[in-house]
Parts: C-alpha cells; sequence; structure tokens
C-alpha cells in the first residue's frame, strides 16, 4: 500500500455517487432510554418516553446506535443508546491534491448544503504526495492553522480532516489536521510511514462529530490492527481513513484486494464503521487504486464511487 512514485495529477470534474435518494437530515434531537443526558456530547438530548402517537407532533422518528460513551449511562447492560445519526463524506481527489481550488470550493458548498457532519480527504490532499525526501521538505507546513483558509467554506459544525505533510521539532510527518469552525481540533500522525525523509508519529486521541467518537488512520496506519484497536478503546465509534494509493500498475494489481481486505478487518475486528477517502488517477504504468468506501461495522461494503478524481461519496450512518 502506499508506494511513492512519479504521477500525473488526472483532472476531472467533481461528481457525487448518489444511490438511490436520502430525506433530509433530522432535526438535532436525541433520544436517551435511562437518566440523563451524555456527558461527553455537545448536543442536545430529551428522555424517551413513547408518548401515543399525536397527529400534532412534528418530529421525526429517529433512528437507534449504540453508544460506545464508557461515561454514558445509556451504555448499561440493555445495550440501549443514543439515538444519532452522522452524515459523512469522503472526497476522492485526483493524485496531485485538492486541486484546483475551484473544485475544492464547490465540494465545501455542496456538504454544507447537504448537512454532512464529517468531510475526509486522502493522505497528502494538501500539496500531494511527496515523491521524494526534498519534495517532503518543500511542500512541509510548519504551521497546521495555516490550513484553516481551506476550510473557510464549510458549513459551521461541520468538521473537515485534511491530510498534509507537516514539520515538526522531530521531524517531517504525513499529518492530519481535524478542523471545525475555524480552529483545529487535533493533529494526527502517521505511525507507519513509507515515504521517504518521513518519520513516525505516536498516539492520537479521539474528537466526537455528531456525537460519535471518530478516530483518525493515516494509510498504512490502516493495515495494522493495533491503531484502530487503540482508537476504538479510546471511545471511537467510527474510523477515519486518509489513504494516498497512488503507485505502480504492477503494485496496484497487487494491493487493490489487500487494501479493500484491511479497511473491511478494521470494521469486523472492532464493531465499528470505517470511511476512507483515496487518490484516483492513471499515467503511464501507473494507477492509483482509488479506495474511497464506506464500510459497515460487520465489515460488509455499504457504498464506494467509480475509479475517478473528483468523486464525492455521501451518506448517512445511523
Amino acid at each position: 500500500m502506499m508506494r511513492p512514485g512519479p504521477v500525473r495529477a488526472d483532472g476531472g470534474a467533481p461528481s457525487t455517487d448518489v444511490a438511490g435518494s436520502w430525506p433530509r437530515k433530522e432535526p438535532d434531537t436525541h433520544a436517551m432510554s435511562v437518566e440523563g443526558p451524555c456527558r461527553r456530547s455537545s448536543r442536545r438530548f430529551r428522555r424517551e418516553k413513547r408518548p401515543n402517537p399525536s397527529p400534532r407532533s412534528s418530529l421525526p422518528t429517529p433512528s437507534l446506535r449504540w453508544c460506545r460513551c464508557s461515561s454514558c449511562p445509556a451504555a448499561g447492560s440493555r445495550g440501549i443508546g443514543l439515538t444519532v445519526r452522522m452524515r459523512v463524506a469522503c472526497f476522492q481527489s485526483g493524485v496531485g491534491g485538492l486541486l484546483p481550488a475551484g473544485e475544492w470550493s464547490r465540494v465545501l458548498r455542496e456538504c454544507g448544503a447537504r448537512g454532512v457532519d464529517l468531510l475526509v480527504t486522502p493522505e497528502f490532499g494538501v500539496g500531494g504526495l511527496p515523491h521524494t525526501a526534498a519534495a517532503a521538505e518543500e511542500r512541509a507546513v510548519d504551521d497546521p492553522e495555516s490550513l484553516l483558509p481551506l476550510a473557510e467554506g464549510s458549513a459551521p459544525g461541520m468538521t473537515v480532516v485534511l491530510g498534509f505533510t507537516e514539520r515538526t521539532d522531530v521531524g517531517l510527518h504525513s499529518s492530519a489536521a481535524v478542523l471545525r469552525d475555524g480552529g483545529v481540533l487535533t493533529i494526527v500522525r502517521k505511525r507507519h510511514p513509507r515515504e521517504p525523509g518521513l518519520v513516525a508519529g505516536g498516539e492520537s486521541s479521539v474528537v466526537e462529530v455528531a456525537a460519535m467518537g471518530v478516530g483518525v488512520l493515516v494509510c498504512a496506519d490502516a493495515t495494522r490492527p493495533e491503531p484502530a484497536r487503540s482508537l476504538v478503546a479510546g471511545g471511537a465509534g467510527l474510523l477515519a481513513c486518509l489513504l494516498n494509493n497512488d503507485m505502480s500498475e504492477a503494485n496496484a494489481a497487487r494491493w487493490q484486494r489487500p487494501t479493500h481486505e484491511a479497511l473491511a478487518d478494521r470494521a469486523r475486528e472492532n464493531g465499528c464503521w470505517v470511511v476512507s477517502a483515496d487518490v484516483a488517477g492513471t499515467s503511464p504504468g501507473r494507477r492509483a487504486l482509488a479506495a474511497t468506501r464506506i464500510v459497515r461495522p460487520d465489515g460488509s461494503l455499504l457504498a464506494t464511487v467509480p475509479p475517478q478524481p473528483g468523486r464525492l461519496l455521501v451518506r448517512d450512518l445511523a
């Protein structure tokens, strides 16, 4: 997975892949079947009293999802948890990254219009994959807050995960910045880098998005069980995987199936959602895997997109 090498960016207009249609997003209201709200959630809650149906009630019936929060009173022996919904988007860019700027702006506008809670982009989405140590040095970002303008077009409350090359006191990293409402929530650094000139990062934290814990894995980290297991133990119910599978045609043929299997394994092993954003495109002798997909907690595939750059995958997780 993720072998470095030169590739030309393959352009393409952004496209949204929709299987069927979705209902409008439900109001920000959640039900609990036990006393008290979840202390880790910033969302609003109501107690579920199951009244008789009333023709005057305009609230839709929300779907149920298990709460993974260890401090939540809902996480009891009956297994009745919080009513939550998350709308997630995965953007499949060309191998050159989030270019052109107009395309990325349209992605942010569309995600805002559709009420997306979490937008995931590929590894090295900012600047593209550095094929040499010199390229990594040239593209490295010293201050992650300098990435905030890239999320300025995002809707209030939407969380954007951007992949980039970062410079720290210990060296260069393949990193992911988790941005929301004009701030940097956390930085995740790849623990198992394979690119020239990059050094390993450390443990990362879980962030909350739409009342669900989200952990971030950067590319090769998703091929190993331990980083995912650690994030789920820390409260993650969803793993967001930033991929950059830009490689030779021979390696692409070798890694296509193992990449898909690794994502399914991480979901199945941990009983959590797995979403990934990869790059797409071809050039003479090279092909990106375009492994952008959403995997259910049982390891089955919910949705994917064609292997073309500019694709936006949007789904509801309930």
